[in-house]
């Protein structure tokens, strides 16, 4: 549907319209009769059907004719279908008789019969006029024109017209009658274009005398009466009413009669400027939209009409002077001044010759000169005139007032200046002095001498340049660039006053105004006591603070005010730091952008956006059309507004809020621009931003980034009439490109970029339209090799398969081929547009009706199908397609991928649909399946996921949104294109598209799948780390464009976004030392802060504060925290903590302190705020002002001072070494003194902000053993590992030092099972810390050393580590690092042994922790043993038997064979993994074993040990009970009594740490552990519930032990000097018993005591020695009591006895011979001992209390006093956690420190058992067998370990293997002559510098190497060493070297050396030294490592040949 104007210029439009449709049927020639109404038939013929003429006959083409109504719509028309009648809600449809509801009740109807109507309200969401009534409450609306055929949108282009309506029809009222009776129910409207505007106005209708009516926009219409008319216009209330006499005042004073004709005029009502529109009749006042950009003033000039006749009107300022201008002369408008004249009477105009004229006619009234640019543009000017006439001169003035000069008024005022007179006598004109150098803006200017006052900085300055008197200041306001100043006003402000500057310069005067800024209309254009010029009401602006322009038009400045305003146009207010002014050259300097203020608010910069464009209003022409545009963009915070020369091409024109002007358009050349109203569902190449579209629809324009899919294009804009212009994305380009289409009848299509459920199709009948898509395919006309597919939920372009054509059954399919349709091959394929895909086969069309998914490989033109499946194994490529149930929905896998088979192998199919297959992935996340089209996005959807953790396709996880929904909003790294990021906007849809990022511009998302870590992509790809959690750290989500949505933590459990609401700032959580702005309108930039000059620091609100805190930023970076008062000024030794100006300020009180931007803490000395920077550091406390405190009590903040700068301590410690006291400060900068110490570490100090995590760092450490500032120290340097952060008194952080950096950080500790640190606070590396598993609590626990047992690494985030312990120290390897693939290895968790268990997977990458699960698990520590798992029981490790892989009753038992399941042979065991053990009974049984124990031996048949068992058998015992089977590990078997040996046990086993257990054949006399040891979570050790005791050497005389409850423990010493516990029948091996005496519950005659001490545990006797000097330390007799002898002085001091059955504590004396020596190790040192109870009396290793207090007479435990003092008659002890003390005050020296702690000893050698090399002997003088003795009087023992033993340079003994098998030892020296590692001394000892060393290897040729070390404790270890020339170590011919252990001055060969591996390694960098697990191999400069240093050996019992391979 067209409308058309008279020059045939037509408008497409909408509505319904009636015709007549033909029906199709044959109607014959008999059928009616003899008279049919020939007329209601018609005859078809070639596709149109003619109606009958009377005589026609009818023939078989007659059809009948039926009326019908139809919707047309911008798409087409359709058969409209009626509704009901009109009622609520059906605004805008059609009802039962198919005509227009216009309003809400029946009678509002647009019938078929001619007339007009306004469309408003609320129309239906059903109506085909949606969305063009932009508004529901009556004030818009569209007309629509009824015709007897047509209802429609009338939008044809028209000129604006005011129009009357009847609110009742909502028809237009005509007005040429009477119409009082209506006179309530009138609307007026201004319609334009189809679109009308409700206004309010007066209408004059056409009775006999004429009613008056007053029609509102928002209120009922009336008759006028009298009251309602205004009497004249003297006053502005009056504008805009009618007089009595029905004139309308348009002014003050001003009135138009009332109009009969058109006519325009704008007048000020209120405080608004309204345009008046009139017609015959009717006036329209509609108020009017001003611009931000544009002010409107009155001006005056000339006017000249367009007629032919081309009249001219001279326009002035006072209106009633205005005529016609009949000049009867012209001029020529060349550059230069002319001299004009307006004759008063006539107003002609005549140019004045004066330059030839010689005359000058002064007389008249009305000369005025003119300057001219040359380009017919002059100004007017004032000045002085000669005629050539001599020396007679005349002024001319603005006024054009003119004169002669004479001596009488040569000094008046020419110019407005008091300068400007020209002296008679020689024609020169006064300019006064030299005023001095103008700048743009305002100047001040001592009008007195004319001089610019150049200093304005203090009062005083300021007076003196005005020559001593203000009133002689005067402000000019200069315009450069045309080169003129206007005087203006307003306020000034020195250093220390403001003044208040007017036009009348008498005025001038300091200010004292004090106001609110609350009272409106009085308050506007003062200032308050703060310095703030009220601006409105409650609207205050600031010097300085809120430099820019300001717009008001709404207020009256009162006459007394500076800053005078114009009520009609309003005021142009400019603020800089110095002055606040009128500005009336605004929009002359192009000074940037406009705010517009009302009474109360301004709009302020928020409303303008980064990125957008305006009209520059300064560079409009007389064509109307602008040279220049606006660009707004936002820098870092700053909003920068320029003008710039445009490009050819569209911008958005931000100036616009709807589509009328929405469209920036330039073209031409020169290049000119000018708006362009917005088209609905039109679109244009966005020349003001790269990749984006500016697409106009519901009622505005908006640009956005371009659809750069396949196929996809917009309508072009640039004609909107049968457009046939498209945009689409070019990728040889990579641009946006137009594509001008010759249209044609078949049309090309596109999918429609602003929907892609619509196809847009361009033909010639429509141009290019987009429609809804149904089931279609179509070429795609971006790209030939493309087809669009399209069903009902949209299209998308691909490289498709075959289009069939034709599917009927039993024939062949069709496919699409641009005509008729072409069989297909056999054996081809094509997808239909019914969803399915069809195979050609002989003869038929057959649907494939299988799911699944299918690949289509090309065969020629056509395409053969492909079942993807898991057997599957070809690597084709081609399309695919997913095909639903019966092969029903099939739809193409494009920009996506599919996986097959449990992931076996996985296609990936790029853009174009073109698939290829992969095996292997990349971490990340893979879109998986076929997409979806969304609506208005410009991208595809998918609702399946692949998530992969590393490059193993088979591990990847698939996620379907359907049944597992992700969050929505959620981000994901995308696997397939590292350019790219995942986004899933809802819970079940996800898309892929490009993030942008760069190196210099990362992006940064929250990781979905865990939301406390951070995304971060930049130019390489993307990687996910966790976010910073400090207080501050926030990062710029990359999921906004605008860049105005922040994350952040949000302080429990996850990253969270917000939205940019006001200017905000943050801390950059990617790097501290950047400082985040953030403002509405451009959105947040990250920066290196910009610190003020003459600053150091910059403070600034923390946006994330939730209790006040501030960003601190300093060259170093910044920091968030609460701080101390900021000093607002400091000045002149004064400090401030507010200032506004000298006069308004408030000084900084007495003692209190802030801080100021120089960095420096400033401390107030006297009450006027005189003050002095402070040096070290302030400890500081808030009362009412912050000031110096000792922080004993309460909190406050610290600083630290030094060289003028100040820092604060946060998340840190302080330490007062002088009082001894310690401050805790928190993240937010509060400090307390510390009450109680913690065990551990405490970082020190400011922090040091780095650039990449850790971003906050410390240089100083405090350790503390106890609980008291004495045990702690300040370690000397730093040393790497993972300390427990001891500030809490249940430990949650680790604190992580590095000694390269020579720094610490803290970090959350790892509250995991499972998970741990090697604590670097234990030396022996023996201690891990963990997680307690029952608080939050971190502890240090002895590593476990059990087989099999692990913890995983915590300080490996990727979770590949895994630490294992022994003897030795605790050491983490990368486990998964040399895994097979498909591989797993299995670990008992070493502190939840009986619920957890670690397993670490190559596939995933990493090592979990989880419930233990039955089953038989490799030993990851040693692949020899298996882990056997019960969930009841727990995990063990050992030595097995072979694993059962099935156990039916019906048929042999089968076991692992090597991976193949195998017969279990008759009579031999297996293990299951259920726990319990079976055996192949009979060739057809496999049955379980009975309840008991059996004996399983190597070749896999076994016994049970019962009373029967007589054999020897070796083997592993497993004990069996409840179908689960427990081996015995390091404990023994004692056979059952048997009867026939006197009711005896007759055998006894041994089973040792690997599970083998040998018969005993000799017996011990002692105490054995026995039975299957119980596992127990958080102990790294095994219980066991029996112990036996033999009382002889034989096995008959063991009997097991009965262990009963107790409060109290039984000890026992075991066969291997063991200490035992007991307590509730269970037994424990103590590995580290406390050192002290244990009654023997195994022996209540003998041996009634046990011993333990540094040399391990043993039985003793009861002593007979009492308490003296010798036996202090030691278990003595008192009397009949057994007592600790604890010190002797002029007596013995003893404990109570050891059973005293009580606690007690007391102090024990050193003493050389003390058993407590391995700890009291000096005499200044005393040890803590305890009776325990009836049972011990022990050394107190876990003590944790520091400060002691012990009675100086008995040395027995007395309370601490008040202050950490002793009562008297005690002394005060300082103790370590090993309970070793130092008395607080030795002599003259006061100990503040407790001792060291030392490494756990588990035993070590008494000092009296010499075991070094100085105690052995030779049996002869210089050969024969070595001997090792110990003390005195106790038997020597043999060596046998083939080696060296020196025992200084002259003592060397060498042994080596004998011929009889033996060892022979021979004694020789080292001469000074070997003093060198080379070829003589290989393999031997020699001196190094007078030092004992052994040369390993040695090799010549080139440069010489040697490889040696000295011989120390500290060098011990395992090393290579050479051959020597004696061949010591016994090495064949093809051995040249052997593994030999290095302990101090003993080298003996090591033929148990087992490091797990295949090969032996050496460090030749490291002097030979084998690499052990846990080492470091030699690094290679440049990466990777030094295998030239590296040495590799095959090794058999420790003699080794070189791997040359």
């Amino acid at each position: 549907m067209y409308i058309c104007n008279a020059n045939s210029e037509c408008e497409q439009t909408i509505g319904l319209a009636k015709i007549k449709i033909y029906v199709n049927s044959d109607v014959g020639s008999d059928t009616f009769g003899s008279a049919p109404d020939k007329t209601a038939y018609c005859k078809l013929e070639d596709g149109v059907c003619t109606v009958y003429g009377s005589s026609d006959s009818f023939d078989t083409n007659a059809h009948a004719v039926t009326p019908a109504v139809y919707k047309i719509e911008k798409s087409g028309g359709t058969a409209a279908s009626g509704g009901s009648a009109c009622t609520t809600g059906s605004i805008g449809l059609f009802d039962n008789s198919n005509k227009l509801c216009v309003g809400e009740a029946a009678d509002k109807i647009a019938d078929y019969d001619p007339g007009t109507f306004v469309l408003t309200g609320s129309v239906a969401g059903a109506s085909i006029f949606t969305g063009l009534v932009t508004e529901t409450d009556g004030s818009t609306g569209i007309l629509i024109t009824a015709t007897a055929n047509e209802v429609y949108h009338n939008n044809l282009k028209a000129a604006v017209k005011p129009m009357v309506f009847h609110a009742d029809t909502m028809m237009e009222q005509p007005i040429n009658s009477d119409i009082s009776t209506h006179d309530t129910k009138l609307l007026l409207y201004e319609c334009v274009d189809g679109s009308c505007t409700r206004t309010g106005g007066f209408i004059k209708d056409g009775a006999g005398t004429p009613n008056y009516y007053e029609l509102k926009a928002d209120d009922a219409s009336k008759i006028l009466t009298t009251s309602d008319y205004v009497a004249d216009c003297s006053t502005a209330s009056n504008v805009g009413k009618l007089t009595v006499g029905n004139e309308l005042c348009t002014r003050i004073n001003e009135k138009i009669s009332y109009p009969t004709t058109a006519s325009y005029d704008i007048i000020y009502i209120g405080s608004a400027f309204n345009f008046i529109r009139t017609v015959n009749g009717i006036i329209s006042i509609r108020e009017m939209s001003v611009s931000k950009l544009h002010v409107c003033r009155k001006t005056s000039g000339y006017l000249k009409t367009t007629d032919t006749s081309a009249k001219y009107y001279a326009i002035y300022m006072d209106t009633t002077n205005n005529a016609e201008n009949t000049a009867v002369a012209t001029f020529s408008a060349t550059a230069g001044l002319h001299l004009i004249e307006i004759v008063s009477t006539t107003k002609q105009l005549n140019v004045v010759d004066y330059a030839n004229s010689g005359t000058v006619n002064a007389s008249i009234d009305g000369l005025y000169l003119y300057n001219c640019d040359g380009n017919s543009i002059c100004e007017k000017t004032c000045g002085y005139v000669r005629p050539n006439e001599g020396n007679n001169y005349y002024y001319i003035k603005y006024d054009g007032s003119s004169g002669l000069v004479s001596a009488t008024n040569a000094k008046a005022a020419i110019c407005a200046s008091t300068y400007g007179d020209i002296d008679t006598t020689n024609g020169k004109l006064c300019i006064g002095n030299d005023i001095g150098t103008l700048t743009a803006g305002v100047n001040a200017i001592n009008v007195k001498t004319a001089t610019k006052i150049a200093s304005i900085d203090t009062s005083a300055n300021l007076l003196k340049a005005a020559g001593g008197d203000i009133t002689n200041l005067a402000l000019f306001y200069c315009d450069l660039n045309n080169h003129v100043c206007e005087q203006t006003s307003g306020y000034l402000k020195t250093s220390d006053k403001y003044y208040a500057i007017f036009e009348t310069l008498a005025s001038n005067a300091e200010n004292t105004e004090v106001e609110t800024c609350a009272t409106p209309g009085t308050d506007f254009g003062s200032m308050d006591s703060s310095g703030k010029v009220c601006l409105g009401n409650a609207n205050q602006r600031t010097f300085g603070t809120d430099n820019g322009n300001y717009l008001f038009k709404e207020e009256t400045i009162a006459a007394s005010k500076p800053i005078t305003d114009d009520a009609s146009s309003g005021v142009v207010v400019e603020i800089s730091n110095n002055f606040i002014i009128r500005n009336d050259f605004y929009y002359g300097n192009n000074s940037g952008y406009l705010i517009e203020c009302s009474s109360n608010t301004c709009d302020s910069e928020s409303s303008l956006k980064t990125e957008t464009y305006y009209l520059d209003a300064t560079s409009l022409g007389l064509d109307d059309k602008y040279s220049k545009i606006i660009y707004c963009v936002d820098n870092v915070g700053t909003l920068v507004c320029t003008s710039q020369t445009p490009k050819e091409g569209y911008y958005l024109n931000s100036a616009a809020t709807n589509l009328t002007g929405a469209i920036i358009k330039c073209n031409g050349n020169p290049l000119k621009c000018k708006s362009q109203d917005g088209t609905t569902n039109f679109s244009y190449i966005d020349e003001g931003r790269e990749d984006h579209i500016i697409s106009c629809g519901a009622g505005s324009c908006t640009t956005n980034p371009g659809s750069k899919l396949q196929g996809h294009g917009y309508v072009d804009g640039t004609t909107t009439t049968n457009p046939n212009v498209m945009i689409t994305y070019d990728r040889t380009s990579s641009k946006f490109k137009q594509t001008t289409l010759t249209l044609t009848a078949s049309g090309v299509h596109y999918v429609n970029a602003l929907n892609p459920k619509q196809v847009t199709t361009c033909k010639t009948t429509d141009g290019c339209t987009s429609g809804n898509a149904s089931p279609a395919f179509y070429d795609d006309n971006t790209d030939s090799n493309h087809i669009l597919t399209c069903t009902a939920d949209g299209c998308i372009s691909s490289i498709a398969l075959t289009r069939c054509k034709t599917v009927a059954p039993s024939a062949y399919c069709t496919y699409e081929d641009g005509s008729s349709g072409t069989n297909l091959p056999v054996g081809r394929f094509c997808i239909h547009t019914d969803g399915k895909i069809y195979k050609s086969i002989d003869g038929d069309c057959q649907a494939q009706g299988t799911q699944g998914s299918f690949l289509f490989k090309a065969n020629g033109n056509f395409y053969e199908s492909i079942t993807l499946e898991s057997s599957y194994t070809g690597n084709d490529s081609g399309l695919i397609y997913e095909c639903g149930a019966s092969g029903a929905n099939c739809k193409q896998v494009i920009s996506s991928n599919i996986v097959v088979g449990d992931n076996k192998y996985m296609y990936s199919c790029d853009k174009d649909g073109l698939c290829s297959k992969k095996t292997s992935v990349n971490p990340g996340y893979y879109l998986v399946g076929p997409p979806s089209v969304v609506s208005e996005k410009s991208y595809l959807s998918y609702g399946k996921l692949l998530k992969c953790t590393n490059t193993l396709l088979n591990i990847c996880e698939l996620i379907d949104t359907g049944t597992d929904p992700v969050t929505a909003n959620d981000n994901y790294i995308d696997a397939a294109s590292s350019d790219n990021i995942i986004t899933c906007p809802g819970t079940t849809s996800c898309y892929s598209s490009a993030h942008g990022a760069s190196a210099t511009e990362p992006k940064y998302y929250i990781d979905g799948e865990n939301k406390l870590n951070i995304i971060t992509c930049n130019g390489s790809g993307c990687t996910l780390s966790p976010g910073s959690q400090l207080q501050g750290h926030a990062y710029i989500s990359g999921t906004d464009l605008s860049k105005k949505t922040m994350i952040k933590y949000n302080g429990s459990t996850a990253f969270v976004t917000e939205v940019i609401a006001a200017e905000k700032y943050y801390i950059d959580g990617s790097n501290p030392k950047y400082l985040v702005t953030c403002t509405v309108s451009g959105g947040c930039f990250s920066g290196t802060p910009s610190i003020p000059s003459g600053s150091t620091i910059r403070i600034e609100d923390d946006a994330l504060a939730d209790d006040g805190q501030k960003i601190t930023c300093s060259e170093e970076g910044c920091i968030s925290a609460k701080i101390i008062t900021e000093c607002a000024k400091v000045i002149e030794g004064k400090c401030y903590t507010s200032y506004t100006s000298p006069s308004s300020k408030t000084a900084l009180s007495s003692s209190k302190h802030c801080i100021y931007t120089d960095g420096k803490i400033y401390k107030s000395t006297n009450a006027d705020g005189t003050c002095t920077a402070q040096e070290d550091t302030l400890l500081l406390k808030n009362n009412s002002g912050f000031e110096a405190d000792t922080l004993d009590t309460g909190s406050g903040m610290i600083y630290t001072c030094a060289s003028g700068t100040c820092s604060q301590i946060i998340s840190s410690h302080y330490l007062d070494s002088t009082n001894n006291k310690l401050y805790s400060c928190d993240k937010d900068g509060t400090c307390s003194k510390a009450t109680t110490i913690g065990l551990g570490y405490y970082v020190l100090g400011v922090p040091t902000v780095s650039s990449t995590a850790p971003f906050h760092t410390y240089s100083e450490l405090l350790k503390c053993t106890g609980n008291n500032l004495d045990n702690c120290e300040k370690m000397t340097s730093i040393t790497d590992g993972y300390f427990i952060d001891g500030s809490s008194a249940t430990p949650t952080n680790v604190i992580v030092c590095t000694s390269k950096s020579k720094s610490c950080s803290i970090q959350a500790g790892s509250q995991v099972s499972g998970y741990a640190y090697i604590d670097a606070n234990d030396s022996s590396h023996q201690s891990l810390i963990i997680y307690d598993g029952t608080s939050t609590s971190l502890v240090s626990i002895l590593g476990s050393q059990l087989p099999g047992h692990a913890y995983i690494d915590a300080s490996d985030p990727s979770n590949k580590f895994v630490i294992t312990c022994t003897e030795y120290g605790c050491t983490s390897e990368d486990v998964i690092k040399n895994l097979a693939a498909d591989k797993k290895m299995y670990f008992i968790n070493g502190f939840k042994s009986k619920t957890s268990m670690i397993t670490c997977e190559k596939n995933t990458g990493k090592c979990t922790s989880g419930n233990v699960v039955n089953g038989l698990y490799t030993d990851g520590t040693d692949n020899t043993r298996v882990i056997l798992c019960n969930t009841t029981k727990g995990c063990i490790s050992t030595k097995s038997i072979v694993k059962c892989t099935a156990v039916d009753s019906d048929a042999k038992c089968k076991y692992d064979n090597n991976g193949t399941s195998t017969d279990l042979d008759l009579n031999h065991y297996c293990i299951h993994s259920n726990g319990n053990i079976y055996k192949t009974a009979t060739a057809t049984s496999c049955t379980p074993v009975d309840s008991g124990s059996h004996i399983i031996k190597s070749d896999g048949t076994g016994k049970k040990l019962d009373t029967l068992y007589t054999d020897s058998d070796a083997g592993i015992i497993y004990t069996c009970a409840s179908s689960v089977c427990i081996p015995m590990v390091s404990s023994h078997f004692l056979g059952p009594n048997v009867s026939a040996a006197n009711n005896k046990p007759t055998y006894m086993y041994d089973c040792d740490a690997n599970g083998q257990c040998t018969k005993m054949s000799s017996i011990t006399k002692g105490i054995y552990i026995t039975g299957i040891p119980t596992i127990n979570d958080d102990i790294s050790y095994f219980k066991y519930g029996s112990l036996v005791q033999c009382s002889e050497n034989d096995v008959s005389s063991c009997i097991a032990l009965t262990i009963t409850a107790s409060s109290d423990n039984y000890y026992y010493i075991d066969i291997d000097n063991n200490l035992v516990k007991c307590n509730s029948s269970v037994c424990e091996r103590m590995d580290y018993p406390a050192h002290g005496y244990y009654i023997n519950t195994g022996d209540a005659t003998t041996n009634k005591y046990i011993q333990c001490s540094g040399n391990g545990c043993k039985a003793i006797q009861e002593p007979t020695a009492g308490c003296t000097a010798s036996t202090i330390g030691q278990l003595v007799k008192d009397e009949s009591e057994f007592k600790l002898c604890l010190g002797y002085g002029a007596s013995a001091i003893l404990s109570e006895k050891i059973d005293n059955g009580s606690e007690l504590e007391y102090l024990v004396n050193y003493y050389s011979s003390s058993i407590f020596k391995s700890y009291v190790s000096k005499s200044e040192y005393f040890g803590i001992v305890k009776v325990t109870g009836a049972s011990s009396i022990v050394l107190d290793s876990t003590n944790v209390v520091t400060v002691h207090c012990y009675s100086d007479t008995d040395l027995t435990s007395t309370a601490v006093q008040a202050g950490d003092t002793c009562s008297s008659g005690s002394s005060k002890y300082i103790c370590n956690t090993d309970g070793v003390c130092i008395k607080e005050t030795v002599g003259d020296v006061t100990n503040k420190v407790a001792p060291p702690t030392i490494p756990r000893i588990k035993k070590e050698k008494e000092e009296e058992e010499d075991t070094g090399a100085s105690s052995l002997k030779i049996e002869s003088e210089d050969e024969g067998s070595l001997f090792y003795c110990g003390t005195e009087g106790n038997d020597c023992t043999e060596i046998f370990d083939i080696g060296y033993y020196v025992i200084d340079k002259k003592t060397i003994y060498s042994c080596k293997e004998g011929q009889d098998g033996g060892v022979e030892c021979s004694k020789s020296e080292v001469t000074e002559a070997e003093n060198a590692c080379n070829a003589s001394t290989l393999g031997k000892i020699f001196l190094n510098q007078d030092k004992l060393s052994i040369c390993f290897e040695y090799v010549s040729g080139g440069t010489p190497k040697e490889y040696s070390i000295e011989l120390n404790v500290a060098n011990s270890g395992n090393y290579i060493i050479h051959k020597d020339a004696t061949n010591l170590f016994g090495l064949s011919s093809q051995q040249d070297y052997a593994i030999v252990s290095v302990k101090d001055r003993i080298i003996t060969i090591n033929k148990n050396y087992d490091n797990k591996l295949k090969y032996v390694y050496a460090n030749k960098s490291g002097k030979m030294k084998l690499i052990e697990k846990g080492d470091t191999c030699p690094p290679k400069t440049g990466g990777g490592f030094d295998v030239d240093n590296i040495m590799e050996l095959d090794c058999t019992q420790g003699k080794c040949k070189e791997n040359s391979n």
